[in-house]
């Protein structure tokens, strides 16, 4: 399962280690991204470019993540 990326800036949570998996283009799941360590918060930037197709993000792996729009922060 994978939710449409809230924006390119992103705060990730996760109480378990997870792989991040990102699509644009493609089926789901999606490409691997990289590991999120448990209970180490992370932002993650995702490139401007110029298509308007929405970038998606998911996770393999158990537990529940937190995706949040971090451009709001501050």
């Amino acid at each position: 399962e994978s939710l449409r990326a809230p924006s390119g800036l992103l705060y990730l949570k996760s109480g378990r280690p997870v792989l991040i998996r990102l699509r644009r283009f493609g089926p789901a799941p999606g490409v691997p991204g990289w590991p999120l360590a448990a209970g180490k918060p992370t932002i993650y930037s995702i490139p401007a470019d110029h298509s308007n197709r929405p970038w998606h993000i998911g996770f393999q792996g158990q537990g529940e993540v937190l995706v949040c729009d971090a451009s709001r922060a501050g």
